[in-house]
């Protein structure tokens, strides 16, 4: 691994990260602007539902097919024909479910339809993973990058026009959403296949034996993937049936600053993850960069938390009330979000999954039955706790399956933690007396950013940073 070349590709990936997530927060705006707030809870309904489709379908899809293009010199046909032969039946029966359900009147016209529209797009989700597997496996991680881009802005696009129309619909838009979503689709499959060396197309072993080998590898990363949408999208349903689709529509709001951390925080994880999975990675270069997504994240956890109720106070005045404390909890989650993440791309990387969906199903398990107490009690404040349980758990089961495996020292992880408990108390002391947003800003950043300096890294690691800066500034 060139330490050029990664710099290079972090660089490009926060460049499309950026610009993917404005077209996201455009796109949220006018959605969560433009219609009203019983089809916005409706459509977060048919969302958390069409998420648990869509993990029964992932099954660890772009990580283990990443693993399996860096190893094996695998064709894009062969994979895409791989890939696709166990999920069509659970396609054809996922819609077969829902058209019966609607025959026998169990759903409504709008209640299907939101379904059919927000579900098909599990379609395009499977060729996707497939070419960004490629791409990411071959060196070509921008390129990934950049296909996001392109479907980004183009949902933006389409929100547009049809919020500029008097007459514009939700279904509508979730119609121009699909025709996107296939043509982005079919021009990732021409890219990639238009990318592939010459000679890349001898089978290796039958379809059949192919399909089943990444099934097999997937169904760990699969089982963690669907409990992943247990953790994600089984508080909405809770919100949905003890609360009402208004208050889901609140919460799916604020939950929207913790889905844009995760992407941010997601990029860089995303961008280590091909480095991780080579026998040949030892560079201590490597698990810096892990600790500065780390410290990233809760920067952005402690600026989330004080900008997050005042912004959404600005764009959408008393639209959505009571809103404030559960997206500071939310934020507040954040952090451990990001710790968790680096400490399942390390486990995963090294082939660990097993111990990972052991933590998983533990914590999901604690978070569910938590759920049911808080989000009955305290509403969707109860749901943003249950989350921030969830991260918490999370990041002490995670921290113990890489220390017993030897991937990371105890002193580390120590360290990790200590870091986090003075994030918390930075979060609660602001929230707690409410200073002017500039100050309590300033301070938690230079807080943090001293913070992570002097206790994440060590004496050489310091060095190394300082030396990396000093080529940067010097260009």
């Amino acid at each position: 691994m060139e330490t050029e070349k990664m710099k290079r590709t972090f660089a490009l990936a926060y460049v499309a990260t950026g610009i993917t997530q404005i077209a996201e927060i455009g796109y949220n705006y006018l959605l969560y602007k433009s219609f009203p707030i019983d089809e916005i809870g409706l459509f977060a309904w048919a969302a958390a539902v069409v998420v648990f489709f869509n993990m029964a379908i992932d099954l660890g899809l772009e990580p283990i097919l990443t693993r399996k293009f860096g190893r094996d010199p695998l064709a894009l046909n062969r994979a895409m024909m791989a890939t696709f032969l166990p999920r069509a039946p659970i396609i054809f029966v996922g819609a077969g479910v829902a058209t019966a359900l609607y025959i026998f009147g169990q759903f409504d016209g709008d209640k299907y339809w939101m379904l059919v529209l927000i579900g098909a797009q599990a379609i395009f989700n499977v060729s996707d993973g497939v070419c960004k597997a490629w791409l990411r496996a071959n060196s070509r991680q921008t390129n990934a990058n950049f296909l996001a881009v392109m479907i980004g802005a183009s949902k933006l696009t389409a929100i547009i026009v049809l919020t500029s129309l008097e007459s514009g619909t939700i279904y509508q838009l979730l119609f121009s959403l699909l025709v996107i979503r296939a043509v982005g689709s079919l021009f990732a499959y021409r890219f990639v296949l238009g990318a592939q060396p010459a000679g890349n197309d001898e089978p290796s072993q039958p379809l059949f034996g192919l399909s089943g080998d990444l099934l097999k590898a997937g169904i760990v990363v699969g089982g963690i993937g669907v409990l992943t949408a247990v953790q994600n999208r089984f508080d909405w349903l809770l919100v949905s049936h003890f609360i009402s689709t208004d208050a889901l529509a609140t919460y799916s709001l604020a939950n929207k600053f913790y889905e844009i951390s995760q992407v941010l925080v997601g990029a860089a994880l995303i961008t280590i993850y091909p480095w991780l999975c080579r026998a040949d990675t030892n560079s201590a270069l490597i698990f810096i960069v892990m600790r500065l997504v780390l410290a990233g994240g809760a920067i952005l956890g402690a600026c989330g938390a004080i900008l997050g109720p005042l912004l959404i106070s600005i764009l959408f005045a008393s639209k959505y009330s009571g809103i404030g404390l559960p997206v500071v909890i939310l934020m507040l989650a954040v952090g451990f979000m990001a710790t968790s993440g680096v400490l399942y791309q390390l486990g995963l990387a090294r082939g660990h999954e097993r111990s990972l969906l052991v933590v998983t199903i533990f914590t999901t398990t604690i978070q569910a039955a938590a759920n049911l107490w808080l989000i009955s009690r305290f509403g969707i404040t109860g749901a943003a706790l249950g989350m921030l349980l969830l991260v918490v758990l999370t990041s002490a089961g995670l921290s113990m399956v890489v220390w017993k495996r030897g991937l990371l020292s105890g002193q580390v992880i120590l360290r990790i933690f200590a870091y986090l408990a003075i994030f918390t108390f930075l979060i609660v002391l602001v929230s707690y007396f409410s200073p002017p947003v500039w100050i309590a800003l300033l301070s938690c950043v230079i807080a943090l950013a001293f913070s992570a300096w002097w206790l994440l890294f060590e004496g050489f690691e310091r060095k190394i940073l300082q030396k990396q800066m000093k080529v940067l500034l010097t260009r």
